[in-house]
């Protein structure tokens, strides 16, 4: 599955507002992996990470030093395009959630 419409997360900021959810695709165990920070409007569009310019760009350098892209693990670290406030800043609940210490599994 690459992507879902109207997953729930409760106490995401944009899931009332966000067109799309963008998961990760490609290889589930690559030797490399590609991540950035949030997917760009046409990623929320097709569901896919680095579908837009960005995906162009990638697919030329990786094309010059022969990598497939389905060799690779592509994702972003933010699902979903950000809610912006009336002054065009990141939402207050997603900004503390990106800017809190991870937690270290089980």
């Amino acid at each position: 599955m690459r992507y879902a419409h109207g997953l729930l997360l409760p106490g995401c900021p944009n899931r009332d507002t966000r067109f799309r959810v963008v998961f990760g695709e490609g290889d589930v165990n690559p030797k490399v992996m590609l991540v950035r920070q949030g997917p760009g409007i046409v990623e929320e569009q097709t569901g896919r990470p680095f579908a837009g310019p960005s995906g162009r760009l990638l697919d030329q350098a990786l094309a010059e030093v022969g990598l497939e892209r389905e060799k690779l693990w592509l994702t972003n670290v933010i699902k979903c395009r950000a809610v912006k406030s009336e002054k065009g800043r990141v939402s207050t609940v997603l900004r503390r959630r990106l800017s809190s210490k991870p937690v270290a599994p089980g």
